[in-house]
């Protein structure tokens, strides 16, 4: 009787050490191959925006929307990557007006020379560093000019797909966009705020 409780003890300790063997292995093999480059899942890409009015009656009104990523690959080394992103400015529209002339407007109205002007500046270029998994460093090219800034990105990183999603605000340049500026024969009227909140929800495939 002890013979087979201790044969049956044995060969439970012996299937239990070769299960966790296994599943090491099977952890190790993934880590191993969860580097190299991803590229961007065109279909599997959000960036969305909202803006707001600062001061006056209209302070804290809002207007939402998204604008597209049109290429994009990283390059991942365990926790660290680095990318680089291109947004088509044009491709901006609105989400929250239903009214569509109101809402063209609008539209326009970003595209215009007083904030965006897509037709000088038609893209945004920006290169993403991170050296975790819990934030990541923007360089945004635009505008004729370059700021970097960190912001909140998680990235979930496996062999086959990087997912970069999170929420942070950025401060677009004031002195250049004349239509962030108050009027000056009304400034208790506010203006457009400089800061715009974007939430980001990017998905890049294996290479």
């Amino acid at each position: 009787m002890k013979k087979t409780i201790y044969g049956v003890l044995a060969f439970a300790v012996l299937t239990f050490t070769a299960c966790g063997n296994d599943e090491a292995k099977e952890e190790t093999a993934e880590v191993a191959v969860a580097g190299g480059e991803y590229v961007l899942s065109p279909k599997e890409n959000d960036l969305t925006w909202t803006g707001s009015w600062t001061g006056g009656e209209s302070d804290g009104k809002t207007h939402t929307g998204t604008i597209s990523i049109t290429e994009g690959s990283i390059v991942v080394d365990g926790d660290t990557y680095e990318g680089n992103f291109v947004i088509d400015m044009n491709s901006i529209i609105n989400t929250d007006i239903e009214d569509e002339t109101y809402n063209g407007k609008l539209v326009g109205h970003l595209k215009s020379d007083d904030f965006l002007n897509t037709e000088k500046f038609p893209t945004t270029k920006v290169k993403i560093e991170a050296e975790g998994t819990d934030k990541a460093y923007l360089v945004i090219s635009a505008f004729d000019m370059a700021f970097k800034q960190g912001a909140p990105i998680k990235a979930t990183i496996t062999a086959d797909h990087v997912i970069l999603a999170g929420e942070f605000s950025l401060e677009l340049p004031k002195a250049t966009m004349p239509g962030l500026q108050e009027d000056p024969e009304a400034p208790e009227n506010g203006s457009v705020s400089s800061e715009v909140t974007f939430v980001l929800n990017v998905k890049l495939d294996k290479k």
